[in-house]
């Protein structure tokens, strides 16, 4: 979660503490994947427009490292709670009937999860029974990989975040 920011009543600055291990791995994959991306486009367009020869490997890595990213960071937009939520129905509940309607709703995500989870890895199965591969060459399984590891994190994220606040009441 983001850190509040220092009390006013308070003048020593919070101590931070170092993100648990799962965070940095969340944190590590996405920046490097994104960095990875970055300098894929930019020497895809310095071929195309400075050296007229475009690199072909490189046109299908960009759309297979943001399959990969889009699952990664789904874990971090609940993790900073930057989904899209609509908060009508549990706005008018209150107390006990809106903690249970909260954990219900995220329960149901989570089985979502774990069904797409399931899916991929099925799918991933597939692949590598075929020995399927991209256009770049790269296993397919490795990128259908990402799935599975999205919902996971995606579910770690979901109950630290809200099932666990929610069943306490302190959100």
């Amino acid at each position: 979660m983001i850190d509040p920011p220092p009390s006013s009543q308070n003048d020593k600055t919070p101590e931070r503490q170092a993100p648990p291990l799962v965070d940095r791995v969340e944190r590590g994959l996405v920046t490097l994947i994104f960095v990875a991306m970055l300098v894929t486009g930019t020497a895809q367009i310095v071929n195309r427009y400075a050296i007229p020869l475009p690199i072909s490997r490189t046109e299908m890595l960009l759309p297979n490292m943001f399959i990969v990213l889009v699952f990664l960071s789904l874990a971090m937009t609940f993790r900073y709670r930057e989904n899209i939520n609509v908060s009508l129905v549990p706005d008018s509940l209150s107390g006990t009937v809106r903690r249970v309607y909260l954990v219900l709703v995220w329960l149901l995500a989570i089985a979502f999860l774990i069904y797409l989870a399931y899916s991929a890895v099925k799918v991933a199965q597939f692949q590598l029974r075929i020995d399927a591969v991209t256009n770049v060459g790269f296993p397919a399984a490795l990128l259908t990989a990402s799935v599975p590891l999205g919902c996971f994190l995606s579910i770690i994220r979901i109950v630290q975040v809200e099932i666990l606040p929610a069943w306490r009441g302190t959100r």
